[in-house]
């Protein structure tokens, strides 16, 4: 059987004497969340030119050579994989999946090997004591008592342990957030972003229940945080308000943006999350959109804001 793709896209065709110019925002969140963070040394490599993933190679991931997505394209997407995934405090099973998803890397590749190294009897175990199967494992000294380690994940455990140490700006970030939360139990969490919105958290409540280790499969306690949002009791933590802090933010930058491309007498067609799809009649007004587009607001001062465009007769991603 043959299959056929149809580019739904390119159907959409600019009428006779325009182009269709797509401006969407450059790194908007890492770039945000950085700023957020107060992480200002990497935001100036980024107003120096660099992409946010090699600036944050440069900066905690030892790279000094040249272009790092030509020189070593797989350190780049590693890189691209650890701001993209941990930035918002993402654990060692889920970034397993972020890694493959965003950066299409496998951080599963050479686990056996690393598991090994770190072995406290230099066996991989694949059975329990009974004999019975059980997911490939290691035993390993911690405070001087042997405890068993998923080999699996072994390699991501070590990249989320390292950001998190050579990040303390956003670490703290998460912890902040994290306290406003236990301080507002019983009450409302209001946080107000640069731009003068709010966020709201209203009726926070603190439960504690038993979980499973998804490593050791040892039982523990956790205590959990839930606030209710357009009516509904979600679970919040440190980590997720730092990622709809970012995320409301970079909304407002786009907004903002928005407002001045329609004032400026660009036609905006349609938004599609950060991109905004223009009709132009020319390169030169494409070229007008972007830069409108790059614009950093006021109340985000210090932020480099950038934007890409794509130009074609026709709807193009």
């Amino acid at each position: 059987m043959k299959y056929h793709a149809i580019d739904i896209r390119g159907m959409i065709v600019a009428p006779p004497g325009h182009l269709i110019a797509s401006v969407d925002l450059s790194q908007i969140e890492p770039r945000v969340l950085n700023y957020l963070a107060g992480n200002h040394k990497l935001l100036e490599e980024v107003r120096k030119g660099y992409a946010i993933y090699e600036a944050h190679a440069r900066e905690t991931m030892g790279w000094t050579g040249g272009p790092l997505k030509k020189e070593n394209p797989k350190l780049y997407s590693l890189a691209k994989a650890r701001v993209l995934g941990l930035g918002y405090g993402c654990g060692w099973d889920k970034f397993i999946t972020v890694a493959t998803t965003l950066a299409g890397i496998d951080i599963t590749e050479g686990d056996e090997d690393l598991a090994l190294a770190k072995s406290a009897d230099g066996v991989i175990h694949r059975a329990d004591e009974k004999g019975n199967p059980k997911a490939p494992f290691i035993f390993v000294n911690r405070r001087g008592k042997l405890v068993k380690s998923l080999v699996r994940g072994t390699q991501s455990r070590q990249i989320v342990a390292e950001f998190r140490q050579s990040n303390p700006l956003l670490t703290k970030l998460w912890a902040d957030l994290q306290s406003s939360i236990v301080a507002q139990v019983g009450k409302d969490l209001t946080l107000e972003l640069p731009s003068g919105r709010f966020l709201v958290y209203k009726q926070i409540t603190e439960t504690s229940r038993t979980v499973v280790d998804i490593e050791t499969g040892e039982p523990y306690r956790r205590t959990e945080y839930k606030a209710l949002v357009e009516g509904e009791r979600v679970a919040i933590y440190g980590g997720l308000l730092t990622e709809n802090l970012v995320q409301a933010v970079a909304r407002d930058v786009f907004s903002y943006n928005l407002i001045r491309l329609v004032r400026a007498g660009i036609r905006v067609l349609w938004t599609i999350h950060d991109e905004a799809v223009c009709l132009v009649r020319s390169a030169e007004e494409g070229e007008l959109a972007r830069q409108i587009m790059a614009h950093t607001p006021p109340w985000l001062a210090g932020c480099p804001v950038d934007s890409e465009l794509t130009l074609s007769d026709r709807f193009r991603k």
